[in-house]
């Protein structure tokens, strides 16, 4: 199923329900056939929430960026989008400049830095 690049995760529960063989051969036909996150859970299985919230997790930390960057003080239209899209983790100012440390959209993160008055400082690891 494909929802207009919107991150999915397929979530099939109630695996206690079938036999151990008809659950490999699922595991086995989702991962040939699709092209996006699985996670197989039972509400039997103390392990399956921590399963499926950890899939959650990757899904939102590849889905956006964590950067440093900086930006003219003056532009409030920019700051608001980011304050607006994102999450601002840290924000000083040096002169007329802001310089922020932000996790923002994948996209949006495209978009600013080709820009030519947005500088790259760094591009933090995931986590």
């Amino acid at each position: 199923m494909h929802l207009g690049g919107i991150q999915q995760i397929l979530v099939f529960n109630k695996i206690d329900s079938i036999e151990n063989q008809e659950l490999i051969d699922l595991k086995y036909q989702v991962r040939r056939e699709e092209h996006q996150a699985a996670v197989f859970v039972s509400a039997h299985r103390e392990d399956s929430l921590k399963i499926l919230k950890t899939a959650m997790r990757s899904q939102l930390q590849e889905s956006f960026r964590h950067l440093s960057l900086q930006l003219r003080a003056s532009d409030g239209e920019r700051l608001a989008m980011l304050y607006e899209s994102g999450e601002i983790l840290n924000q000083e100012y040096e002169g007329q400049y802001t310089l922020l440390e932000v996790r923002i959209p994948q996209k949006l993160a495209g978009r600013l830095l080709k820009l030519e008055d947005i500088v790259l400082i760094k591009e933090h690891g995931l986590g």
